[in-house]
């Protein structure tokens, strides 16, 4: 029986507001970025927006997916927002990870 993910999309986007290469990230982010990666690995096309942090690259590619970083934890989903209206278009699925409100 095939995914829900492998009948829907195949160019898959993932918000959330850190990702795994953030020192203070953590559980919630792993899991997450498991996904992308075996979804990338799997032959989906996987992004992950995120917020940056101090030393981070903006645009970075991780175990097949991805990653590309703006604003802050503060700011990333205002900026996310417009980000999303430009390239919403560009993906099929877009997978919000929540997990705690910033600190």
């Amino acid at each position: 029986m095939e995914s829900l993910v492998t009948i829907l999309a195949s160019k898959v986007l993932f918000l959330n507001w850190m990702d795994i290469l953030n020192p203070n990230s953590g559980g919630s982010e792993l899991y997450a970025f498991e996904l992308a990666k075996r979804l990338s690995r799997d032959g989906y096309d996987a992004t992950y927006l995120t917020s940056s942090f101090k030393g981070s690259k903006p645009n970075e590619e991780l175990n097949g997916v991805r990653i590309i970083r703006i604003g802050s934890i503060v700011t990333l989903y205002i900026k996310s927002f417009f980000w999303l209206k430009d390239h919403r278009e560009e993906y099929d699925v877009i997978i919000e990870v929540i997990n705690r409100p910033p600190s």
